[in-house]
């Protein structure tokens, strides 16, 4: 028969590999999810001639034992994401530049997408 330290190490070590294999299946859930809403942001983007909608990135960053991911504009033509999905005041200040909502419905998606993805890799 096994002593209660031994059976205790045993439950710590399926534990801890139980967590490794949900932190690898949450990590490729997350960049999957990322990549695929960089797709709709460069797709939704507006086009005119086309640098702002190939300008979307997805940056992964692993720290501490936390894993973020991000999808965010491209530095030269970051300054843009606000005044597309808000609109704003004309060159001249006498008229308004009509709004092009591209980023909130992407985001909304992704943060559905997200949950659903990390839900099933937990549940295995």
């Amino acid at each position: 028969m096994r002593s209660v330290p031994e059976i205790s190490d045993e439950i710590t070590k399926a534990m801890q590999q139980y967590s490794g294999e949900v932190a690898k299946a949450v990590e490729q859930a997350l960049s999957d999810t990322a990549e695929e809403a960089r797709k709709q942001l460069a797709a939704a983007s507006p086009r005119r001639t086309g640098r702002y909608a190939r300008g979307w990135k997805v940056t992964k960053t692993a720290q501490f034992g936390e894993f973020t991911v991000e999808v965010h504009q491209g530095s030269k033509t970051a300054s843009l994401t606000h005044l597309l999905e808000k609109g704003h005041r004309t060159r001249s200040k006498k008229g308004w530049v009509k709004a092009q909502p591209h980023i909130a419905p992407v985001e909304a998606w992704a943060q559905a997408a997200a949950e659903a993805a990390i839900e099933k890799a937990v549940k295995g």
